[in-house]
C-alpha cells in the first residue's frame, strides 16, 4: 500500500491555510526583486481574502506534502484593458519553496499548480493564462521551465529604479 504520508495534495485555499500561505508568501517577497519593500500583511490579507471569498475571479491553490505546504498559486480573472473578447488568468504569483525548487518534487508542484491555473481558466472562459514574471529569481531557467511547458514570451518587464 502506497504511503499516503508522501502524496502531494492540490487544492484550492482555505481559510485555515492563510497563516502558513503568509509564510510563503513572505518567503517569496524575500528573494525577490522587491524584498527592500516591507511585506504587507493587510494587502496579503485582502488577495488571501478574496481568493477564498471569490473563487470565480480569484484563484488561490496550494500544494500539499506530509501535511506542510510547499507551494502556492494566486491569479486573477480579467479582461484586456481595451478590448472586449480576450479573458485572461493573470498569474500574480507561482511559488514553490526554496529547498525544494530544484529537485523532482519541486517541478511536479510548479507543474500541477500551473495545471491547476489551466483548468481553472478554462472552467471560466479564459482565453490565455498570462504568467507574469516579476520576481528577478532565476529568470532564464523559468523561461526555460514556462517555454517547455508550451508557453510562449509576450514581451518582457523592464524596471527603471527612480
Amino acid at each position: 500500500m502506497p504511503d499516503k504520508s508522501k502524496e502531494l495534495i492540490f487544492r484550492l485555499v482555505r481559510p485555515k491555510d492563510k497563516p502558513a500561505v503568509c509564510a510563503l508568501a513572505k518567503a517569496d517577497h524575500e528573494e525577490s526583486f522587491f524584498s527592500y519593500t516591507n511585506f504587507s500583511e493587510k494587502k496579503f490579507n485582502a488577495l488571501f481574502d478574496k481568493a477564498v471569498e471569490s473563487p470565480h475571479y480569484c484563484f488561490g491553490a496550494v500544494a500539499e506534502s506530509r501535511g506542510a505546504l510547499q507551494g502556492f498559486a494566486y491569479a486573477t480573472l480579467g479582461e484586456y484593458f481595451i478590448g472586449d473578447e480576450a479573458r485572461i488568468v493573470s498569474v500574480h504569483v507561482l511559488f514553490v519553496k526554496a529547498s525544494i525548487r530544484d529537485s523532482l518534487a519541486g517541478g511536479k508542484i510548479a507543474i500541477r499548480l500551473l495545471k491547476s491555473l489551466q483548468y481553472w481558466g478554462r472552467e471560466r472562459q479564459a482565453n490565455a493564462v498570462m504568467m507574469h514574471v516579476t520576481s528577478g529569481v532565476k529568470v532564464k531557467a523559468t523561461d526555460r521551465f514556462l517555454r517547455k511547458l508550451g508557453m510562449q514570451t509576450l514581451g518582457g518587464n523592464y524596471i527603471l529604479n527612480l
